[in-house]
């Protein structure tokens, strides 16, 4: 997921970056570099390339895909790590739901 891609999946789920760094538990600086269109460079000099990590970005687009097979912003929990918990029971409800 670039960042285009995260920004996308923010605005499916009508988050604000604001709201999306509260909900996924980092800080809203963090929430905004993924967000940012060129990557960042540690103090290693390791390039990090734009959007959120491997992890988030799963989590996000499984939470866009759940949001609209449900309809319902119901769906989408809170924020973790509770949420995690109910993330999972609505996909193992989702799964036994589909053929």
């Amino acid at each position: 997921m670039n960042s285009d891609e995260y920004r996308t999946a923010l605005n499916e789920l009508g988050l604000s970056q604001q709201q999306a760094a509260k909900f996924l538990g980092v800080n809203a600086v963090t929430a905004r570099k993924w967000a940012a269109k060129k990557g960042r460079v540690t103090k290693a000099g390791d390039v990090i390339p734009p959007g959120p990590p491997e992890t988030v970005a799963r989590y996000l687009k499984h939470l866009v895909a759940l949001k609209r097979v449900t309809k319902s912003c119901d769906a989408i929990p809170p924020g973790p790590p509770e949420t995690i918990v109910r993330y999972l029971k609505h996909l193992i409800a989702l799964k036994r739901m589909l053929p």
